[in-house]
C-alpha cells in the first residue's frame, strides 16, 4: 500500500490498507494510533449490528459528518466499491484527508442505501472523546468543550485537543 498511496497524506494508508486487506477478513476494524479499547466488558462482536456494512459514528460536535478515528467494515461486495469510491474521490485530487473522501462518499449514497448499508453508533460508545483534565503546559489550551467518555465506552479517541494537541497548529507540545 506504501506504493500506492504515494502523493497523498499518511492518513491514506488506512484506505490502501483496508482496500488490500478486504477480501482477506470478514471485518475489518479501524481505530487510529491515538485511539484505544476503553473497556473489555463488551466485546465488538456484541456491538456491531451484522446487517450492515459500514459502522460509524459522528464526528465530535457534529451530526452530519462522520469521524474515521475508528469505523468498521464488513467484507462485501459493496464495501470493496465503497472504498473505491474513497480512493478515486481522493479528497478532491488533493489527497490530504481520507476522512473528506468517507464523507463525500457517503453523502452521494441515497437515503435508502445509506440506510441499509451504514449503521452510526453512539460517539460515546465507538469512537468517544476523553473527558480531559491536563494542566496546561507551554501554550496548550484545554479542549473547547468535554468529551464525552462514559463508564460503557468501549472505544476512546484521544484526538486533536483531546489527545494534547495545540489549537492553534494542531502540534502537540513535547511535555504532554
Amino acid at each position: 500500500p506504501l506504493a500506492e498511496a504515494a502523493g497523498r497524506s499518511a492518513r491514506w494508508l488506512k484506505i490502501a490498507w483496508l482496500r488490500q486487506s478486504l477480501s482477506r477478513f470478514q471485518l475489518l476494524v479501524w481505530m487510529d494510533l491515538d485511539a484505544i479499547f476503553a473497556q473489555h466488558k463488551d466485546s465488538l462482536e456484541t456491538i456491531i449490528d451484522p446487517a450492515f456494512d459500514l459502522h460509524v459514528t459522528y464526528d465530535f460536535g457534529r451530526e452530519d459528518k462522520i469521524n474515521t478515528g475508528f469505523f468498521a467494515l464488513k467484507a462485501s461486495k459493496w464495501s470493496a466499491g465503497f472504498l473505491d469510491a474513497v480512493w478515486e474521490h481522493n479528497d478532491s485530487g488533493l489527497g490530504l484527508s481520507d476522512q473528506a473522501s468517507i464523507n463525500f462518499v457517503l453523502d452521494q449514497l441515497s437515503d435508502s442505501e445509506r440506510a441499509r448499508r451504514v449503521k452510526v453508533y453512539p460517539r460515546s460508545l465507538l469512537n468517544s472523546f476523553p473527558q480531559v483534565s491536563f494542566i496546561p503546559v507551554e501554550d496548550y489550551q484545554l479542549p473547547r468543550a468535554q468529551g464525552d467518555e462514559e463508564q460503557n465506552s468501549l472505544v476512546t479517541h484521544f484526538a486533536g485537543q483531546f489527545g494534547g494537541a495545540r489549537a492553534y497548529d494542531g502540534n502537540t507540545p513535547p511535555l504532554m
